[in-house]
């Protein structure tokens, strides 16, 4: 019952909320070239044979996990909030279930408008999970490495996603099937309240984009967004402290729902404030609590 009650009610608040994001970010105009860039990523995934002399026809692979695996994933799904409450037997039957999902670079893990499909936690690599205009243009929600579980793509109720996530390199997932997810729901309040509290997690989550989009300027939204990668890294506060830069200002951009132009004048007027110091390979947060200050004003 818990499992009916709650996370068909968090799916629609979740998906309203992707929708509410796609104009606010493409209110924004991009470059043509950047418009055909992204045209051109969708025919790929539209005609894969039409480049089969570089690319792979299979965007992923599918294989069962082995008992290594499947203690590594258990470990994993253990670390998020409220997952550790579920009996070990439900836990063991659901990674007992899954699938280890191989992508090739720059391939779709899953894709918007198709039919859902479960959970996925990152093996290994990297995904971004995204919304792509017809248009071409981007605004990646987030970015989601070893560890990391990626919930968009579950909606037990049935219907389309209502997002994309691609590999950024050749990676893998462990995916939590629907079905198996729904089954095992049903037999156990704590796996329904643990789907619930990551759905709604990343309900948040979503909010907090919206906000930034619609109520911040590109200034604000870079210095929140190195802000969050300075306290990730348990940066003090009153110490200068160096970020190693592994993100280029394209993907920043489509992180901030803006355009690469816009993020190198942001970067120069936090500069000129004093408050960073940005070049090719890292950045230096000269003052944590004045960025801070600059975020919430």
């Amino acid at each position: 019952m818990i499992g009916s009650q709650w996370i068909p009610w968090t799916q629609t608040h979740v998906s309203r909320q992707l929708d509410l994001i796609l104009p606010l970010r493409y209110s924004t105009v991009r470059s043509p070239r950047e418009i055909v860039r992204k045209l051109f990523l969708n025919f790929e995934i539209s005609t894969p044979t039409a480049f089969s002399n570089s690319h792979p026809k299979v965007y992923h692979e599918a294989m069962s996990p082995s008992s290594g695996e499947i203690n590594e994933l258990r470990t994993l799904l253990a670390r998020f909030p409220v997952w550790d409450r579920i009996p070990t037997p439900i836990l063991d039957e659901l990674c007992n279930c899954t699938q280890t999902i191989t992508v090739a670079h720059r391939r779709p893990l899953f894709l918007d408008d198709k039919p859902s499909s479960g959970i996925y936690v990152v093996k290994r690599g990297e995904f971004k999970v995204t919304l792509i205009s017809s248009e071409g243009r981007e605004q990646i929600l987030y970015l989601a490495d070893r560890g990391k579980m990626i919930i968009e793509a579950f909606l037990p109720s049935g219907g389309p996603n209502h997002c994309s996530a691609f590999s950024r390199d050749e990676s893998e997932a462990w995916e939590l099937a629907s079905p198996n997810l729904c089954r095992l729901m049903s037999r156990s309040p704590e796996l329904a309240t643990a789907v619930a509290e990551s759905m709604a997690f990343r309900s948040n989550r979503h909010i907090d984009l919206v906000f930034a989009l619609s109520l911040r300027s590109v200034e604000r939204r870079l210095a929140a967004f190195i802000l969050e990668l300075a306290r990730r890294a348990h940066a003090e506060p009153g110490r200068t402290f160096v970020l190693p830069r592994e993100i280029n200002v394209s993907t920043v951009a489509c992180l901030l729902g803006t355009v690469r132009e816009e993020v190198t004048r942001a970067q120069t007027r936090l500069q000129k404030k004093g408050l960073v110091q940005i070049s090719r390979h890292q950045v230096v947060v000269h003052d944590i609590d004045a960025l801070e200050a600059l975020v919430n004003e």
